[in-house]
C-alpha cells in the first residue's frame, strides 16, 4: 500500500524512489549478508550494470562515509565510487567492487605473502600523501581512544564477569590506560580507516599496484596515529595472521615511511594495537552473550590471545597489571557464555 498525504512513506517505498530517480528502478536485487553493524547493502544489476544500495538506518553516519570516502581517494586509497546520495534518508549508490574481498582471496590459496603487501603499500600511499584533512572528520585523541577502551568497563563487567566493576577497579583501568594512549599520539597522523582488516579489503585484480586492495567500511574513520590501521591489519580478530608475515610486514611499511623513529612507532603500535582488542572484546562479549554470531566465540579467544602479544611493552605494564588484579583467567579466552 502506497503512503497518502498523512502518511509518510515506508522505507522500501523512500528506497524505490531514491532508485528511480538514480535510473536503477529496473534492477534487480539480493540482499548481502550482514556484520556487526546496522548499516546493511543491497546488489543491484541493472542489465549488466552492478551497484550497491547502502543504507544507514542512522542517516548521521551517511556524511562521515562520505567526507571518508573523499579524502581517502584524494590520499590515493582505492574506495567505492559514489553514484548518488539521499543524505536525508540515509541512502547511497556506491561502486560494487564485487565479492573478493581478501578473506576470500586467502581461501582461494593466494599466499598471504602475495596479498598483505599490496594491503601494506596502500597505507604507506595514504600515510605519505600531501592532502588536506576535512575538519568535518573526527579526530582521533588520547581522550577518544580512553572513551572508547571504556567499553570494556560496561560490557565486559556486564556480560563476562556479571557484576560491575568497583570505583576503585575503574579508576585503575582509566589511569593505567591514558599515559599510554597520550603517548601513542605523539607519532604522526593521517587517515585512518579503523577497520581496515582482511574481510574490509577488496581485491581487484584488474588495478595496478596498492590499488589492486580497495577499503570499504570506512565510515567510523577520521584522523589518528599511522600505527593503528596497520595494527587492524596485521591483528586481525577474524583470521591469524601468521607472525613472521606480520614482523616482514612491519618492516615492509617502517621502510617505506619518512617517520624513522622506529621505537616510537613500535611503541604506539604496541599501544593501539592493545587498546583496539580490548574494545573489540567488549564488542564481542555482547554479541556473543546476547545470542546470534556464534562465530565470535572463536575470535574472542584469537583476539585474547592478541592482547597477551602486547605484554611486554613497558608503556602497557599498568594495563596488564589491571588485568591481572581484576579479570581472572578463568574469564579469558575460554570464556563461555552460558557461564
Amino acid at each position: 500500500m502506497g503512503s497518502t498525504a498523512n502518511q509518510p512513506p515506508s522505507t522500501l517505498e523512500v528506497h524505490e524512489q531514491f532508485l528511480s530517480a538514480q535510473g536503477w528502478q529496473h534492477a534487480a536485487r539480493s540482499a548481502l549478508p550482514g556484520d556487526f553493524s546496522a548499516r546493511y547493502y543491497v546488489r543491484l544489476n541493472n542489465a549488466g550494470r552492478k551497484a550497491l544500495l547502502m543504507v544507514m538506518p542512522n542517516a548521521s553516519q551517511l556524511a562521515p562515509f562520505l567526507s571518508m570516502q573523499a579524502a581517502l581517494a584524494k590520499g590515493g586509497m582505492r574506495v567505492p565510487t559514489i553514484i548518488g546520495v539521499d543524505a536525508t534518508n540515509g541512502l547511497a549508490l556506491v561502486e560494487d567492487l564485487g565479492e573478493r574481498d581478501f578473506t576470500a582471496i586467502l581461501q582461494a590459496g593466494m599466499p598471504a605473502d602475495q596479498l598483505y603487501p599490496i594491503a601494506v603499500d596502500a597505507l604507506s600511499q595514504l600515510h605519505t600523501a600531501k592532502i588536506d584533512h576535512d575538519e568535518n572528520l573526527p579526530r582521533f585523541t588520547p581522550q577518544l581512544f580512553l572513551q572508547q577502551v571504556g567499553l570494556f568497563l560496561e560490557d565486559y563487567a556486564g556480560y563476562v564477569l556479571k557484576k560491575p566493576f568497583s570505583i576503585t577497579a575503574r579508576t585503575t583501568f582509566l589511569t593505567a590506560w591514558l599515559p599510554a594512549l597520550e603517548f601513542a599520539c605523539t607519532i604522526p597522523s593521517s587517515l585512518m580507516l579503523r577497520d581496515f582488516h582482511a574481510a574490509n579489503i577488496m581485491y581487484l585484480e584488474h588495478e595496478a599496484g596498492h590499488k589492486k586492495a580497495a577499503a570499504i567500511d570506512f565510515q567510523d574513520g577520521g584522523i589518528g596515529p599511522i600505527s593503528y590501521d596497520i595494527a587492524s591489519l596485521l591483528e586481525d580478530a577474524r583470521l591469524d595472521v601468521p607472525p613472521a608475515l606480520r614482523t616482514q610486514m612491519l618492516e615492509r611499511y617502517l621502510n617505506a615511511s619518512p617517520y624513522k623513529n622506529t621505537s616510537a612507532f613500535m611503541t604506539s603500535y604496541h599501544i593501539l594495537a592493545c587498546q583496539r582488542h580490548m574494545r573489540i572484546l567488549a564488542i564481542l562479549a555482547k554479541r556473543w552473550a546476547g545470542g546470534g554470531f556464534p562465530v565470535t566465540g572463536e575470535y574472542f579467544k584469537r583476539v585474547w590471545n592478541l592482547i597477551m602479544l602486547h605484554q611486554s611493552e613497558p608503556a602497557l605494564q599498568p594495563v596488564y597489571q589491571w588485568l591481572d588484579d581484576y579479570v581472572p583467567q578463568s574469564h579469558r579466552g575460554e570464556w563461555q557464555p552460558h557461564e
